[in-house]
């Protein structure tokens, strides 16, 4: 029988991966799927009206939502919250562009249109270390077009615009570097970029938030002496560290959002890496809600629903492979397990860090294949590392008695993971 639904009264967190549009069939990504706005993106090339197809286009802003253009169709994204957007545009042999803000409303569709310029032939060097050692997995950028570099410390930069421009190179544990240089329509070498080491300092930042009848820092204890023993210096206060985490937050434990997301994001643009960990479902008291509101200005959302019952142990996600994006210090090659977790949506330029296989299950959704679980996303001159899981980082025979920490494939990762 007929059933009536109200937009309104669906729960704040509901959550659709994929969203068809129906006024024209395309299927889009979204972060959240409630009632709300809608926005037409149309692209062409510059000085014409000739379309360009095959550009990523992301939302950034209170729903986080991606989609592909074709050289025949608008591109509709629906339905949005109501608020301020930027829209990332990255096509190939087109300089990226990541436009000023767009305010959407529920009642009004609005259509935004944008030109792309030629980018400049891609741009190639190596980032090594004050002893000429391959710096893997440090980030390069021209404005918002990114890259990592390989296992070799070579890295090749796609869509950057045509003239004189900074090449900024980072990486964790070392004082980033720029370059300034002309670019043009070929290919542009910059050599060896050498970057000098420098203190790799860790804030956790809500060490004193409640998790499971103890304290995040408490819970995370064994992280942070595995972090001592791998070199790094640990900081009771904000005091300019290189990596800020937070787990698991709370609404009373952040305070302000607004003014803590805008502080980490100034953090993160100026070159520092922040580390997001999600949680599946509320354990803990657990904030969705605020955790995605400080990753929103990355283009980057949790999901806290992603289980999966088999494996070793009853309730870990078996992840078959570390993703190959961004290469590991040291190579986790069996696998990983991490514990019940969020699933994230990471469009571009994030990058999978690791997912589930095709064994991955979201509660809310009957979709099948990989659910990516921890993603990379480099912005301004920093790095945001998103994962979709605490529990895996806590102290061994903690949270009902699983080994956590202990186990070794977690371990190597999540070093690995704030080596980067």
């Amino acid at each position: 029988s007929p059933v009536s639904l109200d937009p309104a009264q669906r729960p704040p967190d509901f959550i659709a991966h994929q969203v068809v549009d129906p006024s024209t069939g395309q299927v889009f990504e979204s972060g959240e799927a409630i009632a709300g706005g809608r926005l037409t993106v149309k692209l062409f090339k510059a000085g014409t009206t000739e379309r360009i197809g095959d550009a990523k286009v992301t939302l950034i802003g209170p729903t986080l939502a991606s989609g592909t253009s074709t050289s025949a169709l608008d591109l509709t994204l629906q339905p949005l919250k109501p608020g301020s957007y930027q829209v990332r545009v990255e096509a190939p042999g087109y300089a990226t562009i990541l436009t000023n803000p767009v305010t959407l409303d529920a009642t009004n569709p609005t259509t935004v249109q944008y030109e792309l310029s030629p980018s400049a032939g891609d741009v190639t060097g190596r980032a090594l270390d004050g002893s000429g050692n391959p710096l893997v997995g440090a980030w390069v950028n021209v404005d918002d077009a990114y890259a990592f570099t390989d296992s070799n410390g070579a890295f090749r930069l796609k869509g950057a615009p045509i003239g004189s421009q900074t090449v900024a190179v980072a990486k964790t544990g070392f004082a980033p570097a720029a370059v300034t240089t002309t670019l043009s329509s070929g290919e542009t070498s910059l050599g060896d970029v050498r970057l000098t080491a420098r203190e790799r300092s860790v804030y956790l930042q809500n060490a004193a938030q409640p998790f499971g009848g103890s304290a995040v820092g408490t819970a995370l204890g064994a992280l942070t002496t595995a972090l001592q023993g791998d070199g790094f210096t640990l900081q009771t206060t904000a005091n300019d560290p290189a990596i800020r985490i937070i787990a698991s937050p709370t609404a009373s434990s952040i305070g302000d959002v607004a003014a803590t997301a805008e502080s980490l994001r100034s953090f993160v643009a100026a070159g520092g890496k922040l580390v997001l960990l999600g949680e599946w479902g509320g354990f803990a008291d657990y904030d969705p809600d605020t955790l995605n509101r400080l990753a929103q200005p990355y283009g980057i959302a949790f999901n806290p629903d992603l289980i999966r019952l088999s494996g070793t142990h009853p309730s870990w996600i078996q992840i078959p492979a570390v993703g190959s994006a961004l290469p590991a210090p040291t190579p986790v090659s069996s696998g990983i397990e991490l514990f019940e977790s969020s699933s994230l949506l990471a469009p571009a330029p994030a990058v999978p860090v690791a997912s589930t296989g095709s064994g991955g299950f979201r509660v809310s959704a009957l979709l099948n294949g990989d659910f990516v679980v921890a993603a990379a996303r480099p912005y301004g001159r920093g790095l945001v590392v998103a994962v979709g899981d605490t529990s895996a980082w806590v102290t061994p025979a903690t949270q009902g008695g699983a080994s956590n920490l202990d186990v070794s494939s977690n371990r190597a990762f999540i070093l690995d993971l704030l080596r980067w």
